[in-house]
């Protein structure tokens, strides 16, 4: 990601008379535009993005190395995601998102290895 910044979007959709919101980065990899969609890692996590992005359609996209061994000894590396905004009186509000399918993680290391 190296020092740039990667925004988290907002974008309502309709579904049986409801709204709800998906979120997503987006990214151009070998010239085309593309998005990984993200999710909260359960249902409570929607109504703690609806603070972190208050009525902003984008937030910053935060992300955390981390490295651990599973039983076997083997070190198993990567990073866990949150979408992050700064309050009027200087709080942080923060959410853990996750890619919502295999190919979103896919394409989120996509999105976050371009320069």
């Amino acid at each position: 990601m190296a020092n740039r910044k990667i925004a988290v979007e907002r974008e309502p959709r309709e579904y049986e008379g409801k709204t709800y919101n998906n979120y997503f980065v987006r990214g151009v990899v070998s010239g085309q535009d593309v998005k990984a969609q993200l999710t909260p890692p359960d249902n409570g996590g929607y109504a703690i993005l609806d603070i972190v992005f208050a009525e902003g359609r984008q937030v910053e996209l935060s992300m955390k190395p981390y490295e651990m061994r599973d039983a076997a000894g083997k070190t198993v590396k990567g990073n866990t995601y949150a979408a992050r905004s700064i309050g009027a009186n200087g709080e942080v509000f923060e959410c853990k998102l996750k890619p919502f399918r295999d190919s979103d993680k896919n394409m989120l290391e996509m999105i976050l290895n371009q320069k």
